[in-house]
């Protein structure tokens, strides 16, 4: 699949810029007498909003940190827009107590954009980038510089999904997705004029690090996984976890869980608390006994894997094992899925055994 880069956002180097997406869609939102009402009314329906009369919308941008806020005759239409970033510190949440404390009186509809990236959060509706554009496509309006900024942005939208689609079916293709993570835009710039057309726009707008984060929820739904699993990122490289097993040591609580990031697969023990869940950042490593310590580095190396590695962080009450599975990002996903499989059936028949 070939790409040219000719499009108005992608020559202003903005195509993957939340703020310029967020202000673009509240534009199009702020300019709804412009279309047909008709077809209007059929784009607010991907938003699951479902009316035949518009009398009025409101709208604005960055109200309380909320990405899109819209007022549309009695519904409150919440978006949060996310492209690069993910959700993070209870946001969603966050957000509905705002709009319930201001907003008491309207029908509230919330809306999570990403790239394909779902909430965990019910109460949010997923649509993707590739929905938008659908969304886009049902408008029509007689005013030609409206429509000719629609047509543009909708060619930007429609490029970053294809590149979005492409690469989760042909994820070989896009080695620098799995190495280049964690480098700056200027570290990139020696590497990018020998990379495909597509990888080359990934690169440019700094997508390697979602495009992993799409990649391991691929991943997670071919493993079955029958635990809950957290998508997050550090230093660039998404990664997943879950939880194999909560134990009890003295009056204290851990968990064995899962990890898996850029290549690495990690057993972590980390401390839970005593009575209640505390506050990861505020643990310190003396909160894992020494002899708890010691039991779970010799029990992983003698029935998992002679060979792991021994972590132990210096600042938090974390400690883990590890192993490399090299060359990931350019294995077939069927092959990656069979081994990551392997690797969990055998890691959790070692935790099951483990007594503390």
């Amino acid at each position: 699949m070939v790409f040219k880069t000719t499009n108005f956002f992608e020559s202003l180097g903005v195509a993957s810029i939340e703020r310029i997406h967020s202000q673009m869609i509240s534009w199009i939102f702020n300019n709804y007498k412009e279309f047909k009402e008709k077809t209007f009314c059929a784009f607010l329906e991907y938003f699951g909003i479902n009316i035949n009369l518009i009398k009025e919308v409101v709208t604005c941008t960055e109200y309380k940190s909320i990405d899109i806020l819209l007022l549309i005759n009695n519904t409150a239409l919440v978006v949060e827009n996310k492209i690069k970033s993910s959700e993070h510190s209870n946001q969603l949440l966050r957000y509905k107590e705002i709009i319930a404390n201001d907003f008491k009186k309207n029908n509230v509809k919330y809306v999570y954009l990403t790239l394909g990236e779902n909430s965990n959060n019910n109460d949010w509706k997923n649509v993707s980038y590739s929905d938008l554009l659908l969304a886009l496509n049902v408008l029509k309006t007689n005013n030609n510089k409206i429509k000719v900024f629609v047509d543009e942005y909708k060619d930007s939208i429609k490029r970053l999904s294809d590149v979005v689609k492409d690469f989760l079916e042909n994820h070989t293709q896009y080695t620098n997705v799995f190495t280049d993570g964690s480098l700056t835009k200027y570290d990139k710039r020696p590497k990018l004029v020998s990379y495909s057309e597509n990888a080359r726009y990934v690169g440019e707008n700094q997508l390697e690090t979602i495009f992993q984060k799409l990649f391991l929820e691929k991943l997670i739904k071919a493993l079955n996984l029958k635990q809950q699993t957290f998508i997050f990122e550090t230093r660039g490289n998404a990664a997943f976890r879950f939880v194999f097993r909560k134990i009890k040591f003295g009056d204290k609580h851990f968990n064995i869980d899962f990890q898996f990031q850029n290549g690495t697969i990690k057993v972590p023990l980390g401390y839970w608390g005593i009575d209640k869940e505390v506050d990861y950042d505020m643990t310190k490593p003396d909160d894992i006994p020494l002899k708890l310590k010691k039991k779970y580095f010799k029990f992983m190396r003698e029935y998992y894997d002679s060979q792991v590695r021994r972590n132990n962080s210096k600042s938090k009450a974390y400690i883990s094992v590890s192993k490399q599975y090299d060359s990931w990002g350019i294995k077939d996903f069927k092959t990656i899925v069979s081994d990551l499989k392997e690797e969990i059936e055998k890691i959790a028949k070692v935790v099951d055994k483990i007594e503390f």
